[in-house]
């Protein structure tokens, strides 16, 4: 029995030392342990949704009653209820590292709103590595590079796309891509007006880990989220990353921890099925 009580003692010991050192974040009570650190919400893992998404930027799009559209739901009523008591109407969508996956929570977010009758515009601001044209099969040029550069005028950058509610400006030419003008007077008063034309514009950015370009834009925008991946960002970096938007002219709105996993059998997994039952449920009884 002693030596049953011992090794129980030193399994238990080791368990709680290795959570302690492990700083990844793994879902939203991560966060919640980041002294002043606001939690708008979760993603699923895509891959665990059961609609099966073929595209994780357009899942909102193509599978609107799956539990991964639903997640982007949840989170849309949180952060417009946030950014209506504000009246702020650009949002700066943040990675906190490459492949935090901000830009599927651009693409999504945006669909989402603009099915609930916002004016919704993408604007693509990761001048160093952009993806929304070919998200949405559109020319990278004339875009957001080329009207700071004065090459071109806004209506000309300004791209439709089928959804009525929703238009993209994309990154714009690669000779006019000077990460400097992100920063300037010049970007701010391309948000003034496009302010005035949309009721929420969304900017795509490039991860704060890597560059500068989200520090600098936070000064010009109404709302800052900052995007964390599940088991691949740490405390430490979220934590530095949110005190340096602190003291820039943007509020802080919060943190959204994206792709999420469950473990075999557990409750997220549980849940994640039985929100999937219910969808397809409703959806046949409305088709009947």
């Amino acid at each position: 029995p002693a030596g049953f009580v011992l090794i129980m003692g030193l399994t238990t010991a080791v368990i709680l030392i290795r959570e302690l050192l492990d700083q990844r974040i793994k879902g939203p009570s991560d966060i919640a342990m980041i002294p002043r650190t606001a939690v708008l919400g979760m993603l699923p893992d895509v891959a665990e949704d059961p609609s099966r998404p073929e595209r994780a930027e357009s899942a909102f799009h193509d599978r609107p009653a799956g539990v991964f559209a639903e997640g982007v739901r949840q989170l849309r009523v949180t952060l417009a209820s946030k950014i209506q008591q504000a009246g702020h109407r650009s949002v700066l969508i943040a990675p906190a590292a490459p492949r935090s996956g901000a830009t599927t929570l651009v693409t999504n977010l945006a669909e989402a709103f603009s099915r609930a009758d916002a004016k919704v515009l993408i604007l693509d601001a990761n001048l160093r590595r952009p993806g929304i044209h070919r998200l949405f099969n559109l020319d990278a040029a004339p875009g957001l590079a080329d009207v700071l550069a004065k090459a071109t005028d806004i209506d000309d950058a300004l791209c439709k796309t089928d959804n009525p509610n929703l238009d993209v400006m994309t990154v714009g030419s690669p000779e006019h891509r000077v990460f400097e003008r992100l920063s300037t007077e010049g970007m701010g008063e391309l948000l003034a007006r496009l302010e005035a034309r949309y009721d929420l514009v969304l900017l795509d950015v490039a991860p704060a880990q890597v560059a500068g370009d989200a520090a600098g834009l936070a000064n010009r925008v109404g709302g800052v989220v900052l995007v964390a991946r599940a088991l691949s960002e740490k405390r430490g970096l979220i934590a530095r990353l949110k005190n340096e938007r602190s003291g820039t002219h943007a509020e802080f709105l919060g943190v959204v921890v994206n792709g999420v996993r469950s473990s075999a059998g557990g409750y997220f997994k549980r849940n994640m099925r039985e929100a999937h039952a219910y969808q397809n449920k409703a959806k046949a009884a409305a088709d009947a």
